[in-house]
């Protein structure tokens, strides 16, 4: 009996035991800078790992992530984070240099990658993880193999960099072995959160994120107005044969 005790002493230091009634903090987070977020899993982002988060295009995705992709890795965050590059790889567009500008962001830092096919998305990526010359790389993809997932997180560590994964809603049936898997839905005050998966903790019913009083303009509730921040298409002309 003496012998499996000291066996779950061990297991516990080593932090291989999970624990139904206590989901303690990871060791290591990044604030997302929205309290409600980090409330909620337990201190906020995880320093490394893949992240996917599935999202529509153009809802604030990237204003959500602000924060903590300017605040780089770990403690010495802020001397760290001037000499680390910020990655994106095949975004959906041009990014705009402006926006990222007034954020605080330094433009010589971020790196923008439009490549031919999706192994060559899946090599720049892990390249730039490993380098441990990145902060953060986002790669926007939507169908992954098991093997692809577990390569970038052994990336992720060796360079202490984080993965963000940016696409449309996951096959169903698939679980990739990610750190965290999250779900983003437009909101009037900002944006609806599911948390689908998330690597050592419990998982958290769906909650809002409100960002009308970071972003006013963004929300429909902070503009005063729900039609004040909606731009519509033009409505296509019958018959013109386009």
């Amino acid at each position: 009996m003496s012998d499996f005790v000291d066996l779950i002493e061990v297991l516990q230091r080593k932090q291989l035991i999970w624990h139904g009634r206590n989901s303690q903090p990871a060791p290591g987070v990044i604030s997302s800078g929205y309290p409600v977020f980090d409330e909620k899993l337990s201190g906020g982002f995880p320093e490394t790992g893949v992240i996917r988060i599935e999202t529509p295009i153009g809802i604030g995705e990237l204003r959500f992530l602000t924060t903590v992709l300017l605040s780089g890795i770990g403690p010495s965050a802020e001397l760290r984070r001037k000499s680390r590059l910020l990655v994106f790889i095949n975004p959906p567009g041009f990014l705009c240099a402006e926006f990222f500008h007034h954020q605080g962001f330094d433009l010589k830092q971020i790196v923008v990658i439009y490549p031919r096919h999706k192994n060559e998305a899946l090599w720049a990526a892990e390249q730039c993880l490993k380098s441990g010359a990145c902060g953060s790389v986002l790669l926007w993809q939507d169908s992954f193999e098991i093997s692809h997932i577990k390569r970038l997180q052994v990336a992720s560590a060796e360079g202490k960099c984080l993965q963000f994964i940016m696409g449309s809603e996951a096959k169903k049936g698939i679980s990739l072995p990610v750190s965290l898997n999250i779900q983003l839905s437009a909101h009037p005050q900002g944006l609806k959160i599911t948390i689908n998966k998330r690597k050592g903790g419990w998982a958290v019913p769906d909650f809002t994120l409100d960002m009308s009083a970071y972003w006013p303009v963004f929300s429909s509730e902070g503009s005063g107005n729900q039609q004040t921040n909606v731009i519509p298409f033009p409505a296509p002309k019958h018959g013109s044969g386009s």
